[in-house]
């Protein structure tokens, strides 16, 4: 309320400032997460800012907000894609890394490693929505590669997790109708 009441107020941004950093509850963290970013993304801190969060804040559900804005407000920096990466492959949290893998292939298809990035996390994940994350991002990002159709067949036989499994064979059947290798 805030920051879309007295956006031009001096000190709205460091009173933001200070909760994204100092709030002891998460969601109030969040919350100033979302709202500098969508506020303030030309002010020459926020970036650094949302960086320090996605490293450093004890809350997934902060890390996931900060990945997100970031991906969406800065995909052009050059440290934005080494920082998803960085996420996609260490952060604890499962759905910081899931909010990683989806923001890598929708803002990076043509990178040259984004594809092996998410079939590697398709199957070696430790966590079941990333893995059904990264099996639609390739089933819907690459149909054309002559891998993914068995990288889809490999989880429909062989995921533990039916969420994953069934993401998979809906994903053959809406790219491969006519593919009778399911069996």
């Amino acid at each position: 309320a805030v920051a879309q009441g007295w956006p031009e107020d001096s000190d709205t941004l460091s009173l933001l400032r200070d909760r994204v950093a100092n709030d002891e509850d998460g969601p109030v963290r969040q919350a100033a997460v979302e709202a500098v970013a969508r506020g303030w993304p030309e002010d020459s801190d926020t970036l650094s800012l949302l960086r320090d969060r996605v490293a450093n804040d004890e809350d997934g559900p902060v890390r996931q907000a900060a990945v997100q804005a970031v991906a969406q407000g800065w995909p052009e920096d050059s440290d934005t894609l080494s920082l998803l990466r960085d996420r996609v492959a260490n952060d604890e949290n499962w759905a910081v890394r899931r909010a990683a893998v989806q923001a890598v292939a929708q803002g990076w298809p043509e990178d040259s490693d984004t594809l092996s990035l998410l079939r590697d996390r398709a199957v070696n994940d430790e966590d079941g929505p990333v893995r059904r994350a990264a099996v639609q991002a390739v089933a819907q990002g690459w149909p054309e590669d002559s891998d993914t159709l068995s990288l889809l067949r490999d989880r429909v036989a062989n995921d533990e997790n039916e969420d994953v499994r069934r993401a998979a064979v809906q994903a053959v059947a809406q790219g491969w109708p006519n593919d009778h290798g399911l069996t």
